[in-house]
C-alpha cells in the first residue's frame, strides 16, 4: 500500500510540475511597438525583437538599467527622420545592442544622434 501511495504522489507531482513548465515555457510576444519596447526596457534584462522587422520609433527610448536588445541583423529601429534620438541612456543605464539597424535618427539641439549615452 505504501508503494501505491508513493507512486500516485510521484505521478501527481509530475503532472503539476509539468503544467508549471508549460506555463513557464509559453512564448511571450516580442515588443514590436515603441510603447511595448519602452515597457520591456523598463523591466530590464534581455529583449529579443528579432521577429519584429521594423519598429517605428516615435519617442525616445529611455534606458536607466541594464538592457540587452537582440535583433536578427535586419531588425530595424527607425526614427523616420523626425527630430529625436532612438535611445537615451541614463547614468545608471547600460545598453547592449546586437543585430540591430538604427536609422533615420537625428538630434538637432544637444548631444547624440541615434544614441545619447550618459551611462556605461
Amino acid at each position: 500500500m505504501r508503494r501505491t501511495y508513493l507512486k500516485h504522489f510521484t505521478i501527481l507531482f509530475l503532472i503539476i510540475f509539468g503544467m508549471g513548465l508549460v506555463v513557464m515555457g509559453q512564448a511571450v510576444p516580442a515588443p514590436c511597438t515603441n510603447a511595448e519596447l519602452q515597457t520591456a526596457i523598463d523591466a530590464g534584462g534581455t529583449i529579443d525583437i528579432s521577429s519584429c522587422g521594423t519598429i517605428n520609433i516615435t519617442s525616445e527610448l529611455y534606458v536607466s538599467n541594464t538592457v540587452t536588445i537582440i535583433g536578427d541583423g535586419t531588425t530595424t529601429l527607425d526614427r523616420n527622420n523626425t527630430n529625436g534620438r532612438i535611445f537615451r541612456v541614463d547614468t545608471s543605464g547600460e545598453l547592449t545592442l546586437n543585430g540591430l539597424i538604427l536609422q533615420n535618427a537625428q538630434f538637432t539641439s544637444g548631444d547624440g544622434g541615434a544614441i545619447m549615452n550618459a551611462g556605461m
